[in-house]
């Protein structure tokens, strides 16, 4: 089970979905980060706001070691695209 609360409340729903929905073909896109010019919040947001404040000096939160994923909107829709029009039975894809 995933350590996050985001994380785990996919995870729980994903689970839902497999009881709830018996015979119906459903697909699960779990995309992580989907960044894009419309960003507004998040991780990328406050380091360019950062940036932007103060070009010269950036404060980096943690101990180096974590990891992120991050998908470009135009390729969140076109998997999700694809993914919709390849789906044969229930499936999770998850970013």
């Amino acid at each position: 089970m995933p350590i996050l609360v985001t994380g785990g409340a996919g995870f729980i729903g994903s689970h839902l979905v497999d009881r709830l929905v018996n015979g119906i073909k459903t697909i699960i896109l779990r995309y992580a980060n989907v960044v894009g010019p419309r960003l507004r919040h998040g991780v990328v947001w406050d380091l360019i706001n950062k940036l932007r404040k103060n070009p010269n000096e950036l404060e980096i939160l943690g101990d180096g070691k974590q990891v992120r994923s991050y998908i470009y909107i135009d390729d969140a829709i076109e998997a999700t695209i694809t993914a919709w029009k390849k789906q044969t039975t229930t499936t999770k894809y998850t970013t």
